[in-house]
């Protein structure tokens, strides 16, 4: 049985405390590891700390199986490709991941949107994570 979003209430209003103790929760839930192409990592790394802490805690309860509102599917894809959106005072960023490569989550492409055209993701991020995730396809086993 899935585990719910509402197991996690304490993890995402942040009354568990430090990113460290929220990640024991980690070795309770999780049943995917999560991976992150390096590139998407080093975007991660560049937001603001509320905006890295709300998506590792959506990560982590899509690696245990759940789903939250944050999470949907992107437009163009397939293959279980999903896009995390988070707002912030400085803006909005976006995370996408893919669920069905190697039995992980597999973090493929991080930015803060700054179009100002919409929500419409732009052709060239649609681009780059069609081209990483062909480019993880042909590393993996």
């Amino acid at each position: 049985m899935p585990i719910r979003s509402d197991d996690y209430a304490d993890f995402r209003s942040g009354r568990l405390g430090s990113v460290a103790q929220c990640a024991k929760l980690r070795h309770i839930f999780l049943v995917r590891p999560i991976n992150w192409v390096r590139a998407a990592r080093k975007a991660f790394d560049s937001f603001p700390e509320p905006v890295r802490v709300q998506i590792a805690s959506d990560l982590a309860i899509v690696a245990a199986g759940a789903n939250t509102t944050a999470v949907k599917p992107l437009k163009g894809f397939t293959e279980s490709v999903f896009e995390i959106v988070t707002n912030d005072r400085s803006g909005t960023y976006r995370t996408i991941y893919a669920l069905k490569l190697e039995d992980a989550v597999w973090v493929i492409h991080a930015w803060q949107k700054k179009s100002t055209a919409g929500i419409k993701t732009a052709p060239h991020d649609v681009d780059l994570v069609r081209k990483r995730i062909a480019r993880l396809k042909e590393e993996l086993p």
